[in-house]
């Protein structure tokens, strides 16, 4: 969390903040683990700004974003030209994934404050 509060500061935006709340996630290793709190955070994906709340686990982990919360950003992805693109606004981008072969997208898309009204 502190490299996201540290993004997040260098963006001039707040810090994520924490609470309780128990998740159990399984991994695709089949390796469980439980969760005892959720960070609300800040993020802006091709400038658009919103709110996500993750779960915290321990130890070093990549914010991951599930079907549902895609499928709420209507992202549509194209295999075939190794694109991404979100509706609103429409704008295409390459795929990009880590040496796991999850996606990357930046979360920290924000426009610089200047620009916003």
């Amino acid at each position: 969390m502190q490299t996201f509060n540290n993004l997040l500061n260098k963006h001039g935006r707040a810090p994520a903040v924490e609470h309780p709340e128990k998740n159990r996630f399984r991994f695709g290793n089949g390796q469980e683990e439980l969760s005892e709190k959720v960070a609300r955070i800040p993020v802006a994906i091709q400038g658009k700004v919103g709110i996500i709340d993750a779960a915290v686990i321990a130890g070093q982990a990549p914010l991951l974003l599930g079907r549902p919360t895609m499928e709420k950003l209507n992202v549509c992805l194209n295999f075939e030209r190794q694109t991404m693109k979100l509706p609103q606004p429409a704008i295409e981008t390459a795929m990009i994934t880590n040496d796991a072969g999850q996606l990357l997208v930046d979360l920290m898309q924000f426009q610089p404050k200047s620009a916003q009204i």
